[in-house]
């Protein structure tokens, strides 16, 4: 599934991976970790919408989908690990199998897939912000903000 997530989002998704890191705390993963998620910035989100609104053509693309998300499929391991890395932590604390109930995890273990944006990018020219890309900004936000 795609999550939406960055600067201004109520849901810190983001924040919790990277205060549990900063704070050398468990970060408690459903299953093994290997579940793929897709990742979509909430400004990303917004320019879709605004591109919708405003399309002098969106009838001539119906009834064709178009799918919000970034060009990166991750797995809740590597994400971590792309946090981790630009935090400069080499060493983490994950606590795989996590109970829902006791500890919930941030990102439920899922089969669901990942969705393609090609249509969103060819119609419309839309451009998707990267993890990478947009992570050093959205930690500055957090410190700020947490």
């Amino acid at each position: 599934p795609t999550y939406i997530v960055g600067v201004e989002n109520p849901k810190l998704r983001l924040g919790y991976y990277i205060s549990s890191l900063q704070n050398n705390s468990i970060i408690h993963v459903e299953g093994d970790g290997n579940n793929l998620i897709s990742l979509v910035f909430g400004e990303d989100v917004v320019e879709c919408i605004l591109k919708f609104i405003f399309s002098e053509d969106i009838n001539s693309h119906s009834p064709i989908p178009y799918n919000i998300c970034n060009d990166e499929c991750l797995t809740v391991n590597s994400f971590i690990k792309i946090i981790a890395k630009e935090l400069g932590i080499e060493e983490y604390r994950i606590q795989f199998n996590s109970s829902k109930s006791s500890h919930p995890a941030i990102f439920p273990y899922t089969h669901y897939g990942v969705f393609s944006n090609k249509n969103m990018k060819n119609y419309y020219n839309q451009n998707f912000k990267s993890l990478k890309e947009s992570l050093p900004e959205y930690i500055e936000w957090f410190k700020l903000n947490s």
